[in-house]
C-alpha cells in the first residue's frame, strides 16, 4: 500500500460500514415486517410478502454495492476500503440482529 495514508483507509472502511451497515438495518426492519402476517391464516400472501421483500433486500443490496462503486471518483479517500465496509455493513448487523432475535425468541 505504498503512498496510501492510512486516513484515506480508515475514512474509506468507515464510509462503507455506514451506508452497508444503514441498508442494513432498513433490510432487517423490511423482512421483520414481511414476516409478520395480517392474517395468519393467509399463507399464499404471506409468502408471496415474504418473497417480495427478499427481492427487494437483495436489489437494495445490489444497488448500494454498485452506488459506492460509481462514485468511487468523488471519494477524498480510498474508494476500494470503501466498497469493503460497505460489503462488512451490509453483512454483519444483519447477522447480529438475527443472532440476538434468535435468541431473544429461544427463551419465549
Amino acid at each position: 500500500m505504498h503512498g496510501v495514508d492510512i486516513s484515506h483507509i480508515v475514512f474509506g472502511l468507515l464510509f462503507g460500514l455506514v451506508i452497508g451497515s444503514a441498508v442494513s438495518l432498513f433490510n432487517f426492519w423490511l423482512i421483520h415486517r414481511a414476516t409478520k402476517p395480517e392474517d395468519p391464516a393467509d399463507v399464499q400472501r404471506s409468502t408471496t410478502r415474504l418473497y417480495g421483500a427478499l427481492a427487494v433486500r437483495y436489489l437494495l443490496d445490489v444497488l448500494t454495492m454498485v452506488v459506492i462503486f460509481l462514485l468511487r471518483n468523488l471519494y477524498p479517500f480510498s474508494a476500494e476500503f470503501a466498497l469493503v465496509g460497505g460489503a462488512v455493513g451490509l453483512i454483519v448487523p444483519g447477522m447480529v440482529l438475527s443472532l440476538v432475535k434468535g435468541f431473544s425468541n429461544k427463551g419465549a
